[in-house]
């Protein structure tokens, strides 16, 4: 009797590479547009990404393979709670519980049972990945890999050209650098647009290309096939560079720190230092010389002068001022999930409707939303996983971590938008894990 060979790959885990790789797509069905003081409202609005469907489709065939190859349950011990796992599960589970019960005090509770549904989906992404076999986790940080290389690409022409083509299937709205809106940069000699990818925001797709750098690293070092190393380092080299032409300080700096993180967590032997060393400057060099093509826009953009960067730092300080008394006025219980800018136009209904966006800092949007009890769920969850990644000797695990914490510390769309959810809750996955085996 002949025996039928096992996959090297499962079903499950093409698709939570395919999620990971899609994660750029942007399409969405807005069946609930809906307007604050005039403007289009986009953090009350309603809809539906059509990666939300690769997503469910992803969760359902994990949890279905769970179910049907669990074993005898082991026995209950209240140690479980004791360990690395549980903090992560206690931290995640305690932060979606407390989502969804938020959606009782919440004054706007459709807009809440979005924002919860939409933050449950992370979450069961998060635990979908830390369970899966390495190296099912292998093949979904190359896909991320692969997907910053092209949003790389796609960065370096949408700068070049100056013009980002709008796409209703890819989600992207057309922007051009005279258009009022769009995030450029002003010099003496007229405005510049930053890259945007197919992303809404240029900081996005800084983040999303920073935590790809370091899961290409990751690649690169743990692979051992010429052609594969070869595809790894290139994938960095790209991304590297397409995140200069975002031109996002966050996101720059996010990456340092977290190559930074990751060099520091492998130690000092030679043998497992020279390879991400070696990785970490050719992805330095790339990014440098795309520094130096745009210097005078970085110039810019670091220091902060003109008039377009001077207003985005008052806009930015204003932003947090207003947010830490939206957070004081609703300090007992939080305003409920997706409730911040609701929140702030109970507050101050005069501004225009642009006007009200999130506190760039997601622990701030976390205290407006779920008080102190979310920040330290938050914060629970973080350990966990930070515990995780030193326990498993996950190097790159540290360096997303100090990622999320960068971009998370000067940017609010890890929380407030479904890309950043995903992005953040995926991120973790890979960090809570075991470090993946490429030569499976």
């Amino acid at each position: 009797m002949t025996t039928v060979p096992q996959l090297r790959v499962r079903p499950s885990q093409l698709l939570l590479a395919a999620v990971v790789f899609l994660l750029p797509w942007q399409a969405r069905f807005l069946w609930g547009s809906r307007r604050l003081n005039g403007a289009f409202w986009e953090y009350g609005s309603f809809s539906l990404y059509a990666l939300e469907l690769v997503v469910w489709v992803c969760l359902i065939s994990a949890f279905a393979r769970l179910l049907a190859t669990r074993g005898a349950s082991a026995p209950f011990s209240w140690r479980r709670f004791f360990t690395s796992k549980g903090v992560v599960v206690a931290g995640a589970a305690g932060l979606t519980l407390l989502s969804w019960l938020s959606i009782a005090w919440s004054e706007d509770r459709a807009l809440a049972l979005q924002a919860a549904f939409r933050l449950t989906e992370g979450v069961a992404l998060l635990i979908v990945l830390a369970q899966t076999a390495r190296r099912g986790r292998a093949l979904a940080g190359q896909a991320w890999a692969l997907a910053a290389a092209a949003q790389g690409i796609v960065a370096a022409a949408q700068f070049f050209t100056q013009r980002i083509a709008g796409s209703v299937w890819l989600g992207v709205d057309p922007q051009l650098p005279s258009e009022l809106g769009a995030s450029v940069i002003e010099l003496a000699d007229g405005r510049f647009l930053r890259a945007y990818g197919t992303f809404p925001h240029p900081n996005i797709l800084a983040g999303f290309l920073a935590i790809g750098v370091l899961l290409a690293g990751e690649w690169y070092v743990r692979e051992y096939r010429s052609v594969q190393r070869i595809l790894a380092m290139s994938c960095g080299v790209v991304a590297g560079a397409g995140l200069v032409f975002s031109l996002s300080r966050a996101g720059g700096l996010a990456l340092v720190v977290g190559l930074a993180a990751w060099l520091l967590s492998r130690g000092t032997r030679r043998q497992t230092l020279v390879p991400p060393l070696r990785f970490s400057l050719a992805v330095g060099l790339s990014a440098a010389t795309a520094l130096a093509i745009l210097w005078p826009l970085v110039a810019t953009r670091a220091v902060g002068v003109g008039r377009l960067e001077a207003k985005s730092t008052q806009e930015r300080r204003m932003l947090l001022r207003e947010g830490a008394l939206v957070a004081r006025e609703n300090f007992s219980i939080g305003a409920g999930i997706g409730q911040t800018t609701l929140a702030q136009y109970r507050r101050d209904p005069a501004q225009q409707g642009w006007a009200y966006q999130p506190p760039h800092n997601v622990a701030l949007v976390v205290v407006i939303e779920l008080a102190v009890d979310g920040v330290l769920l938050l914060l629970l969850l973080a350990a966990g996983v930070a515990l995780r990644a030193a326990r498993n000797g996950n190097s790159a695990g540290i360096g997303l971590l100090a990622v999320l914490a960068v971009v998370g510390w000067f940017d609010h769309y890890l929380w407030t938008l479904l890309p950043g959810i995903l992005m953040a809750c995926l991120a973790l996955g890979f960090a809570a894990g075991e470090p993946p085996d490429n030569r499976g």
